[in-house]
Protein backbone atom coordinates (compact mmCIF):
# COMPACT_ATOMS: atom_id res chain seq x y z
CA UNK A 1 0.00 0.00 0.00
CA UNK A 2 0.74 3.45 -0.42
CA UNK A 3 -0.71 6.77 1.08
CA UNK A 4 0.15 9.94 0.09
CA UNK A 5 0.39 13.17 2.41
CA UNK A 6 0.52 16.73 1.59
CA UNK A 7 0.56 20.34 3.68
CA UNK A 8 2.91 22.81 5.42
CA UNK A 9 5.08 22.09 8.46
CA UNK A 10 2.35 21.12 10.55
CA UNK A 11 2.63 17.54 8.50
CA UNK A 12 6.38 17.93 7.37
CA UNK A 13 6.87 18.59 10.71
CA UNK A 14 10.89 19.29 10.21
CA UNK A 15 10.67 22.67 11.71
CA UNK A 16 10.11 21.51 15.15
CA UNK A 17 10.75 17.75 15.69
CA UNK A 18 13.71 16.59 16.38
CA UNK A 19 13.37 13.41 13.69
CA UNK A 20 10.92 14.38 12.10
CA UNK A 21 10.82 11.85 9.36
CA UNK A 22 9.39 9.30 12.01
CA UNK A 23 7.62 11.04 14.76
CA UNK A 24 5.53 12.89 11.89
CA UNK A 25 1.40 11.44 12.34
CA UNK A 26 2.08 10.94 8.27
CA UNK A 27 4.86 7.79 9.55
CA UNK A 28 2.86 7.09 12.38
CA UNK A 29 -0.38 6.33 10.41
CA UNK A 30 1.57 4.69 7.21
CA UNK A 31 3.58 2.23 9.66
CA UNK A 32 0.59 1.01 11.32
CA UNK A 33 -1.38 0.00 8.26
CA UNK A 34 2.26 -1.16 7.03
CA UNK A 35 2.18 1.23 3.60
CA UNK A 36 4.82 3.13 2.27
CA UNK A 37 4.76 7.00 3.41
CA UNK A 38 4.77 9.33 0.60
CA UNK A 39 5.41 12.92 1.89
CA UNK A 40 5.30 15.50 -0.12
CA UNK A 41 4.81 18.75 2.11
CA UNK A 42 7.00 21.57 2.63
CA UNK A 43 7.26 24.19 5.84
CA UNK A 44 5.97 27.55 4.67
CA UNK A 45 3.63 25.59 1.36
CA UNK A 46 0.61 27.30 0.52
CA UNK A 47 -2.38 25.58 -0.42
CA UNK A 48 -1.74 26.05 -4.43
CA UNK A 49 1.82 24.46 -3.89
CA UNK A 50 -0.49 21.47 -2.74
CA UNK A 51 -2.78 21.53 -5.58
CA UNK A 52 0.06 21.71 -7.94
CA UNK A 53 1.72 18.73 -6.35
CA UNK A 54 -1.61 16.42 -6.62
CA UNK A 55 -3.19 18.30 -9.72
CA UNK A 56 0.20 18.39 -11.61
CA UNK A 57 3.39 16.81 -10.59
CA UNK A 58 1.75 13.41 -8.76
CA UNK A 59 -1.31 13.28 -10.94
CA UNK A 60 -0.48 9.68 -12.87
CA UNK A 61 1.40 8.92 -9.13
CA UNK A 62 -2.33 8.69 -7.46
CA UNK A 63 -3.09 5.73 -9.44
CA UNK A 64 -1.09 3.57 -7.19
CA UNK A 65 -2.06 5.50 -3.81
CA UNK A 66 -4.44 3.96 -1.37
CA UNK A 67 -5.19 6.87 0.64
CA UNK A 68 -4.66 10.83 0.42
CA UNK A 69 -4.37 12.92 3.47
CA UNK A 70 -4.44 16.54 2.54
CA UNK A 71 -3.29 19.34 5.42
CA UNK A 72 -4.69 22.85 4.13
CA UNK A 73 -2.61 25.37 4.82
CA UNK A 74 -3.10 29.14 5.75
CA UNK A 75 -4.73 30.07 2.91
CA UNK A 76 -3.42 33.85 2.39
CA UNK A 77 -0.09 31.94 1.62
CA UNK A 78 0.59 31.52 -2.04
CA UNK A 79 3.83 30.78 -4.81
CA UNK A 80 5.39 32.04 -7.95
CA UNK A 81 7.89 30.13 -10.47
CA UNK A 82 11.77 31.49 -10.86
CA UNK A 83 13.23 31.24 -14.13
CA UNK A 84 16.14 32.61 -12.58
CA UNK A 85 16.48 30.28 -9.77
CA UNK A 86 14.27 27.30 -12.02
CA UNK A 87 11.94 26.50 -9.04
CA UNK A 88 9.06 27.74 -7.13
CA UNK A 89 9.20 30.42 -4.32
CA UNK A 90 6.93 30.48 -1.50
CA UNK A 91 5.42 33.76 -0.49
CA UNK A 92 4.58 33.86 3.42
CA UNK A 93 2.98 37.07 4.31
CA UNK A 94 4.80 36.83 7.57
CA UNK A 95 8.24 36.65 5.92
CA UNK A 96 7.34 39.81 3.22
CA UNK A 97 10.38 42.51 3.92
CA UNK A 98 12.22 40.35 6.00
CA UNK A 99 16.06 40.11 4.33
CA UNK A 100 16.75 36.38 5.72
CA UNK A 101 13.97 35.43 3.20
CA UNK A 102 14.74 37.53 0.02
CA UNK A 103 14.42 36.24 -3.80
CA UNK A 104 14.99 37.48 -7.39
CA UNK A 105 11.58 39.17 -6.80
CA UNK A 106 11.19 42.83 -5.34
CA UNK A 107 10.38 42.23 -1.87
CA UNK A 108 8.03 45.93 -2.54
CA UNK A 109 5.82 43.72 -4.94
CA UNK A 110 4.80 41.47 -2.62
CA UNK A 111 3.68 44.41 0.20
CA UNK A 112 1.77 45.86 -2.45
CA UNK A 113 0.71 42.80 -3.13
CA UNK A 114 -0.68 42.66 0.47
CA UNK A 115 -2.14 46.18 0.36
CA UNK A 116 -3.31 46.33 -2.69
CA UNK A 117 -4.20 43.77 -4.12
CA UNK A 118 -5.21 40.58 -1.73
CA UNK A 119 -8.26 40.38 0.27
CA UNK A 120 -10.15 37.86 2.25
CA UNK A 121 -12.83 37.52 -0.50
CA UNK A 122 -9.99 35.94 -2.55
CA UNK A 123 -8.29 34.00 -0.27
CA UNK A 124 -11.23 32.04 0.77
CA UNK A 125 -12.62 31.46 -3.11
CA UNK A 126 -8.91 30.24 -3.54
CA UNK A 127 -9.04 28.25 -0.57
CA UNK A 128 -12.81 26.62 -1.73
CA UNK A 129 -11.17 26.09 -5.75
CA UNK A 130 -8.16 24.39 -3.68
CA UNK A 131 -10.37 21.94 -1.76
CA UNK A 132 -12.65 21.19 -4.31
CA UNK A 133 -10.10 20.35 -7.26
CA UNK A 134 -8.58 17.95 -4.71
CA UNK A 135 -11.80 16.16 -3.76
CA UNK A 136 -12.89 15.67 -7.41
CA UNK A 137 -9.40 14.87 -8.17
CA UNK A 138 -9.60 11.50 -5.75
CA UNK A 139 -12.83 11.13 -6.88
CA UNK A 140 -11.96 10.51 -10.31
CA UNK A 141 -9.15 8.41 -8.90
CA UNK A 142 -11.12 6.65 -6.44
CA UNK A 143 -8.63 7.13 -3.79
CA UNK A 144 -9.97 7.35 -0.14
CA UNK A 145 -9.11 11.39 0.95
CA UNK A 146 -8.93 12.81 4.66
CA UNK A 147 -8.75 16.51 4.90
CA UNK A 148 -7.15 18.21 7.70
CA UNK A 149 -6.73 21.59 8.41
CA UNK A 150 -4.47 23.95 9.64
CA UNK A 151 -5.09 25.79 13.24
CA UNK A 152 -7.84 27.90 13.31
CA UNK A 153 -9.73 27.92 10.00
CA UNK A 154 -11.63 30.67 9.40
CA UNK A 155 -13.97 29.19 6.70
CA UNK A 156 -17.07 26.78 6.74
CA UNK A 157 -14.83 23.76 4.98
CA UNK A 158 -15.70 20.60 6.05
CA UNK A 159 -12.48 19.06 7.47
CA UNK A 160 -12.60 15.84 9.07
CA UNK A 161 -9.61 16.98 11.42
CA UNK A 162 -9.16 20.62 12.79
CA UNK A 163 -5.54 20.80 13.94
CA UNK A 164 -6.34 22.26 17.42
CA UNK A 165 -6.30 21.07 21.24
CA UNK A 166 -3.36 18.29 20.52
CA UNK A 167 -0.19 19.46 22.58
CA UNK A 168 1.70 21.73 21.05
CA UNK A 169 5.64 22.92 21.29
CA UNK A 170 4.65 25.75 23.63
CA UNK A 171 3.59 24.96 26.96
CA UNK A 172 0.28 27.11 27.33
CA UNK A 173 -0.68 26.07 23.66
CA UNK A 174 -0.11 27.77 19.80
CA UNK A 175 2.14 26.49 17.67
CA UNK A 176 3.08 23.66 16.21
CA UNK A 177 2.04 19.91 17.63
CA UNK A 178 4.83 18.78 19.40
CA UNK A 179 5.99 14.77 19.42
CA UNK A 180 2.74 13.68 21.48
CA UNK A 181 0.78 15.95 19.58
CA UNK A 182 1.87 14.27 16.24
CA UNK A 183 1.37 10.52 18.08
CA UNK A 184 -2.22 11.66 19.32
CA UNK A 185 -3.18 13.03 15.67
CA UNK A 186 -2.07 9.83 13.89
CA UNK A 187 -4.19 7.52 16.07
CA UNK A 188 -7.19 9.71 15.58
CA UNK A 189 -6.69 9.56 11.95
CA UNK A 190 -6.42 5.62 12.50
CA UNK A 191 -9.77 5.25 13.95
CA UNK A 192 -10.98 7.51 11.38
CA UNK A 193 -9.57 4.97 9.02
CA UNK A 194 -10.94 1.78 9.99
CA UNK A 195 -14.05 3.25 11.09
CA UNK A 196 -15.13 4.88 7.66
CA UNK A 197 -13.65 1.37 6.09
CA UNK A 198 -11.00 3.17 3.68
CA UNK A 199 -8.76 0.39 3.21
Amino acid sequence: MKFYFDGCSFTEGKVYLRDYETQRYSRKVSEHFQAEEYNFSRSGASNLRILRNISVDNYNFLDECDLVVIQMSFRNRTEWYSDEKQKWMKVNPGNVGNPKYRSSIDQGFWKDYYMNIYSETQSYAYERMVYNSIKSICKSKSVPLIFLSAPNPKIDIDYDFVIDGYPTEKPNGGGHINSLGHTLLAKDIINYIKLRSFL
